[in-house]
């Protein structure tokens, strides 16, 4: 990866930053909650040039992400959630 495409990577995370910002603006204006997983804790291991993530999740806080990622499709159903 050279400087171009960090310049690139960097330059899309703000644009995405703004865009969260402005969705999350429209969402208090419109009285819906949502949820930030923000406050989660995340550790991240950085072994070699992989990048593990360990976030620990309740498992309601589990059956929520599922239900929000995939709301109103019922052809769809979680088969097992493996922890690391």
């Amino acid at each position: 990866m050279d400087a171009r495409d960090v310049s690139a990577l960097t330059q899309r995370i703000q644009e995405l930053e703004k865009e969260n910002a402005r969705l999350k603006e429209i969402l208090e204006k419109n009285g819906i909650e949502y949820e930030s997983f923000e406050s989660k804790t995340c550790n991240f291991n950085h072994i070699e040039a992989t990048s593990v993530s360990i976030c620990q999740f309740t498992l309601q806080e589990k059956v929520t992400i599922f239900q929000s990622v995939f709301r109103g499709r019922d052809d769809v159903f979680a088969k097992r959630w493996y922890s690391s």
